[in-house]
């Protein structure tokens, strides 16, 4: 008993409180120790600049209505995803971490909302990343540039949903999705900046433009 309340009394401090771990890895220190407040905050924070970031593109996609009909079902369900994404954390936050006593890690309702968010995430990640690759193709214009790219979003949304049902692999397997994932971003970036770069050494070719309306055709692009 006296063990339970300095345990108590200690994880009230805000200092870090050994716990079992949870079952969806990396998530034990945040939620564990002082970074929980800084770390939801940024999540909402965040959120916010998204909610300004969905109303202007669905304002301009709106605008170019059946042109890019398919761009604003997808961004509205990435929003949708997000907003999922926020209602879960909070709903977490507030139900499992500020918890006193504080929940075991080793509880079904922890597990349960751990998964269901990093779901969120996968399918979230997965839909983002095609906005990147569908750009990079919309300026390439050759289907064989974005296959690496998509291979590697495929293969990081498999294995993403495969370690939530993996239990003895879920480290092993969540970072390799984390690190297939950013491999498939920053690839797909950088066939995207070359493109624009190879595109706008022809257009100042042809056209004979400055550099500094090489930059505004470059912006105006993004």
């Amino acid at each position: 008993m006296t063990s339970s309340l300095n345990s108590l009394e200690t994880f009230s401090r805000g200092a870090v409180v050994t716990i079992s771990k949870p079952l969806i890895p990396f998530l034990e220190a945040p939620w564990s120790s002082r970074s929980r407040y800084p770390a939801i905050l940024l999540e909402i924070f965040f959120y916010g600049v998204s909610i300004v970031l969905f109303g202007w593109t669905a304002f301009t996609l709106i605008r170019q209505r059946a042109a890019r009909r398919a761009v604003l079902v997808a961004s509205c369900l990435l929003f949708t995803l997000e907003t999922a994404d926020v209602i879960l954390t909070t709903y977490f936050f507030f139900n499992f971490v500020l918890k006193v006593p504080p929940v075991s890690s080793k509880d079904d309702g922890w597990n349960r909302f751990l998964e269901a968010k990093f779901a969120v995430y996968v399918v979230a990640n997965a839909i983002s990343s095609g906005f990147l690759i569908g750009r990079c193709h919309e300026i390439w214009q050759n289907a064989r540039i974005i296959v690496a790219p998509v291979l590697l979003v495929l293969c990081s949304t498999g294995i993403g949903f495969v370690s939530l049902s993996v239990r003895h692999m879920g480290d092993k397997l969540l970072a390799s999705a984390f690190i297939t994932s950013a491999a498939a971003n920053l690839s797909v970036t950088l066939l995207t900046a070359t493109g624009i770069l190879w595109t706008s050494r022809k257009v100042r070719i042809a056209f004979e433009m400055s550099f500094f309306g090489i930059l505004d055709y470059i912006l105006s692009l993004l």
